[in-house]
């Protein structure tokens, strides 16, 4: 019953993907507050591009955090993520890396 109430307060245009609730949440938030999505899951991120959402993913996050001092480094973050199941092919981790210097 819960999970109902939760559907129904969620826009329309969120609801209609059938996403899981954190993501749709966080979809939600971005849309009603103009801001960007922090989203790996494919479909979510589809809803954001469909809505007009600028949505990053993980990876993205932990690069700005790099590039912004606030991480001394990625590759570790990275590799422990990936190492409990985060999925990212190893040619988009190596070229980001590279992109911050590692």
């Amino acid at each position: 019953m819960v999970e109902l109430t939760r559907r129904s307060s969620l826009p329309p245009e969120i609801a209609g993907w059938d996403l899981g609730a954190g993501e749709s949440q966080v979809l939600a938030h971005a849309l009603v507050s103009d801001n960007e999505a922090v989203l790996d899951d494919f479909e979510a991120r589809q809803c954001a591009r469909a809505l007009g959402v600028p949505v990053t993913g993980t990876l993205g996050v932990i690069l700005r955090a790099k590039k912004s001092g606030l991480i001394p480094a990625a590759r570790p973050l990275l590799e422990e993520l990936l190492r409990r199941g985060l999925y990212l092919s190893k040619d988009l981790v190596e070229q980001s890396l590279r992109e911050v210097g590692e």
